[in-house]
């Protein structure tokens, strides 16, 4: 008889109202069970609270247990993922935000590939994108992004292509709960990005991602989401000061010499940029930025290079 495994879904929320519930019935109609539901909120001010509230009195008896976390202030991104976390029975982990959606067959399909790479401890997948454009939604297939972080990879070569950004969708991602518990969970002090930090912390701790080849997420974006309402309206995004963050944090200590003076030239033209000029992409600016950007953007590429398999 096949053991499967209780996976625990905590459905991250704040102010999530307008799409909450669409994430909460796409993950009452997986095909796997069994199932523990967490919804952990991070002190909404709309009534998503309530509207969880009241879909799951009649919806509860779709899983194994279910419960809605709250918060009494606004902790952060990572503080919200780690109340869910702490209080999942479950072996494996799976955080989605209250606006994205799981295919059916989702975790049905992250435990097959499970129980078929029994060594793997966090698996991520491709994603649909879905764009809002006013009253219009954009599909976006993960088919074009041909190359990805996988499993012949060594944890080290990974974190070679984690340390220039956070490629790995965090709403693709399943991981096991003891995983993040011997990592210390997500790291509360970066309020804004939950993601990056710890997938650098993973690899660098010698545990690599596993891939699974197939688009099981929906990952929405719109006005409403963090980063997406800033990322195309500047030249600079507001939260380089983030990831400048995390470049110290996690990356800094960890490169030879000739790397950091690249990236904290890198660091230090965003900066040099934002402040320059910070409401707009002026295509002038736009030129005089990429021109002076090179060394970074032909250093990223030798590693992808190097590293992609």
């Amino acid at each position: 008889m096949i053991h499967n495994p209780l996976i625990s879904i905590i459905v991250v929320t704040y102010n999530s109202q307008e799409y909450v519930i669409e994430t909460l019935e796409s993950i009452k109609k997986q095909t796997y069970s069994p199932i523990e539901l967490i919804i952990s909120d991070d002190c909404s001010r709309d009534n998503t609270v309530k509207v969880c509230e009241e879909w799951l009195l009649n919806n509860s008896d779709y899983f194994n247990d279910s419960k809605i976390i709250t918060a009494l202030g606004n902790s952060g991104i990572p503080a919200n993922c780690n109340r869910g976390i702490a209080a999942a029975k479950g072996e494996w982990i799976k955080l989605i935000a209250g606006d994205d959606l799981l295919l059916p067959e989702a975790l049905q399909k992250y435990m097959t590939f499970a129980e078929q790479n029994p060594d793997c401890e966090i698996i991520h997948c491709k994603v649909t994108r879905m764009v809002h454009r006013g009253n219009q939604i954009d599909y976006i297939s993960a088919e074009k992004e041909v190359k990805t972080i996988n499993q012949q990879m060594s944890p080290e070569e990974q974190f070679n292509l984690l340390k220039f950004s956070s490629t790995i969708k965090a709403p693709s991602v399943i991981i096991k709960k003891s995983t993040v518990k011997n990592l210390n969970y997500f790291d509360e002090s970066i309020k804004l990005c939950e993601d990056w930090p710890f997938w650098l912390k993973v690899t660098s701790s010698g545990k690599k991602f596993f891939f699974l080849n197939d688009e099981l997420v929906f990952y929405r974006i719109h006005d409403q989401s963090v980063y997406s309402s800033a990322e195309n309206k500047f030249l600079i995004s507001p939260f380089y000061k983030i990831e400048k963050n995390i470049y110290r944090k996690y990356i800094h200590g960890t490169i030879s010499l000739a790397e950091r003076i690249i990236f904290d030239y890198h660091y230090s033209l965003q900066e040099f940029f934002f402040r320059l000029n910070n409401n707009s992409a002026k295509n002038l600016l736009r030129k005089i930025y990429e021109v002076l950007n090179l060394p970074y953007k032909i250093y990223a590429k030798i590693t992808f290079l190097k590293n992609y398999k």
